[in-house]
């Protein structure tokens, strides 16, 4: 009885000293609103950075790269970005690749670049994931591979996350181009109709073409011109130009005078139910 007496009495303390210990050091460090100022935030991040913490090397690194005129070091941005890379923060090891690729606070290095952008993707980052199907296909810090590239598209596409409708996007462009794969538009108008899906407004429009000219299956000028419809409403809500609005509107009103007055009633219910369509 003593013994488990003990033990639970051990527990409790174990809780109470981990949640003591555990208080977070950085949290001191937050100013959300930046009222501080970004030179107070370094200074409160800077200890904590220098004495390994990993958390607070990407955080500085961050500080350093906000260029607000004032506290901005690329320099220094990359040389806490990479600590923080080296200790295993992901996030951290993708901004190291960006900064590679880019050249900003060190020297450009596209193999470096692939080098970082490897090991995040490995780990699952989406955005790594998509970067390495853009090194793999442009040939950027290794030789050009096609088949690798939409490996890594596909990786990135398979996730749910900001870069989904992306690289689902750049996939079917592959295949709508034939470029380094022989041309699919097939495979393009199923990539195309993924994003659509996942509600990219500019794989609606380049959905609504195939459709409307017969690639990649059977015209289907119902489908077209919901397509065009439904990219449309997205250009004018986000104010697009002028010309480009005109374009897609013609577009549209050219395939709507060729369907028959219970299809367009079909394609505008369809196009008030999406959930992008703004009347």
């Amino acid at each position: 009885m003593k013994a488990v007496i003990a033990r639970i009495l051990v527990g409790v303390m174990g809780v109470a000293f981990y949640t003591t210990a555990d208080a977070d050091p950085l949290a001191d460090c937050a100013d959300p609103h930046r009222t501080a100022g970004a030179a107070a935030v370094i200074g409160c991040l800077q200890p904590l950075a220098e004495a390994g913490d990993p958390e607070a090397e990407l955080r500085l690194g961050e500080e350093y790269g906000v260029a607000d005129g004032s506290t901005s070091d690329p320099e220094k941005s990359a040389v806490w970005l990479k600590r923080a890379a080296e200790h295993g923060k992901i996030d951290a090891q993708v901004m190291v690749g960006d900064l590679f690729r880019q050249g900003v606070g060190v020297s450009k290095d596209l193999t470096e670049a692939m080098k970082w952008y490897r090991v995040a993707a490995e780990r699952g980052d989406q955005r790594a994931q998509y970067l390495m199907g853009l090194m793999y296909f442009k040939g950027w810090g290794t030789p050009r591979d096609v088949g690798q590239a939409i490996s890594w598209e596909h990786k990135a596409a398979d996730q749910n996350g900001p870069m989904t409708t992306v690289a689902e996007a750049s996939i079917a462009g592959i295949y709508l181009k034939g470029d380094g794969v022989p041309q699919d538009y097939s495979e393009a108008a199923h990539w195309f109709r993924r994003a659509a899906n996942h509600g990219s407004p500019s794989a609606y429009l380049s959905l609504a073409q195939l459709d409307e000219q017969g690639l990649g299956g059977p015209s289907n000028l119902v489908e077209a011109y919901v397509g065009y419809s439904i990219a449309l409403s997205w250009l004018q809500n986000q104010r697009g130009t002028a010309q480009v609005i005109g374009t897609v509107a013609r577009l549209r009103d050219d395939v709507a005078s060729k369907l028959t007055a219970a299809q367009k009633a079909i394609a505008d219910g369809v196009v008030r139910k999406h959930r992008g369509y703004i009347p």
